[in-house]
């Protein structure tokens, strides 16, 4: 997975929108968070995949949209 780091994750927020030294920090930590939720699900669930398919996402138990 990769890592990005406080500047990193600063830069990109800046490339989308102006964004407050306060707001970046609120960023920063609700990044953190989602990472490491999606570590902890990836060592719960076996063969949890790195990359999800979004096509198939909205399919039902059978397959079916």
């Amino acid at each position: 997975m990769y890592d990005m780091n406080r500047e990193e994750i600063a830069e990109q927020a800046r490339e989308i929108a102006p964004i407050s030294p306060e707001d970046i920090e609120q960023l920063v930590n609700l990044v953190n968070g989602v990472r490491e939720a999606a570590d902890r699900l990836r060592d719960v669930v076996p063969d949890f995949p790195n990359e999800l398919d979004g096509g198939i996402l909205s399919r039902t138990v059978d397959g079916e949209k």
